[in-house]
């Protein structure tokens, strides 16, 4: 079974406060006289589902291009987190979460389709220090939430941010998970090739 838990960039994906706009638009048509039709795709690299890496936080850190494909690729738990504001330890605590592998987080944000309402909540739900905390002491590979940040919203030390990713655990954010059930799975969500860029829109699959 396939699932495709990427968000759609154009009607989707919610827009972060304060981000640049999405937009993709045609520079030449064929209806327009055109020999084809040519669009242009301005956004944040932090728009829709996306990974980021150690330099979005730590300066100096590694980029994107700084991985291999192998971090991209890799075994995945989907946690299914009850309703509430937040993810806590205790809602991972019986989950075998095993050293490298990357942990994705079922909220609210999936179930009330608030990750693809292509527009901002307030009252989305985010992972709490100690939930990261206790990810970090697992061992985790990459850590994925199924809304636009890991992050309480309003929060300007982004710690949640700035612990993984100082960990070298990637952050990927973003994810619809509204269709998958908890369990195993593998993750495919490898970046564009941009080089040295702190994050990079991702088209991620679970397999399983």
């Amino acid at each position: 079974m396939i699932h495709d838990i990427t968000v759609r960039l154009a009607d989707q994906a919610p827009p972060y406060p304060g981000d640049p706009p999405f937009e993709r638009r045609f520079t030449r048509t064929i209806a327009g006289g055109g020999a084809c039709n040519f669009s242009v795709l301005s956004m944040s690299l932090h728009r829709g589902t996306h990974v980021d890496a150690p330099l979005h936080f730590i300066d100096g850190g590694r980029a994107v291009g700084d991985y291999g494909l192998e971090r991209f690729l890799l075994p995945a738990l989907v946690v299914e987190v009850p309703p509430g504001p937040a993810v806590r330890p205790e809602h991972f605590a019986a989950a075998d979460v095993r050293p490298g592998q990357a942990v994705l987080f079922k909220t609210d944000n999936s179930r009330r389709g608030w990750v693809r309402s292509g527009a901002f909540t307030e009252d989305f739900v985010h992972l709490t220090l100690p939930a990261g905390q206790k990810l970090l002491e697992l061992r985790a590979g990459l850590v994925g939430i199924d809304y636009a940040t890991v992050e309480r919203r309003g929060d300007p030390s982004h710690p949640l941010h700035k612990l993984l990713l100082g960990a070298d655990i990637l952050i990927l954010e973003c994810v619809d998970l509204g269709a998958v059930p908890p369990g195993r799975y593998t993750l495919h969500c490898p970046p564009l090739s941009l080089g040295p860029a702190e994050a990079s829109p991702v088209r991620a699959v679970l397999i399983g």
